[in-house]
């Protein structure tokens, strides 16, 4: 959820929808980094199945969370920088 304006400079951010775009951008980034990371893991140390669940489920859902903020926040940047809604406020 988008706040409806920014507190700062009060910029009209209501009509800004970034859609499934931010999901994307999460679930490409996030799936690189834990799947190149848990390989690495695996080959490099061999620790039990548990150990890898331990670790990167709650890694992927805390990643996922923080990367979607920064996604988000960036398309409705570009989609702002870029001029894209026709209905300027």
């Amino acid at each position: 959820m988008v706040a409806d304006a920014c507190p700062a400079c009060g910029l009209h951010l209501k009509d800004h929808d970034t859609g499934d775009g931010p999901m994307f951008f999460a679930i490409l980034i996030v799936g690189f980094l834990v799947t190149f990371t848990a390989g690495f893991v695996e080959f490099a140390f061999s620790p039990p199945f548990w150990v890898h669940a331990a670790l990167w489920i709650p890694a992927t859902f805390i990643t996922c969370f923080l990367v979607l903020r920064v996604s988000k926040s960036m398309l409705i940047h570009w989609e702002y920088k870029l001029s894209l809604l026709k209905d300027k406020h």
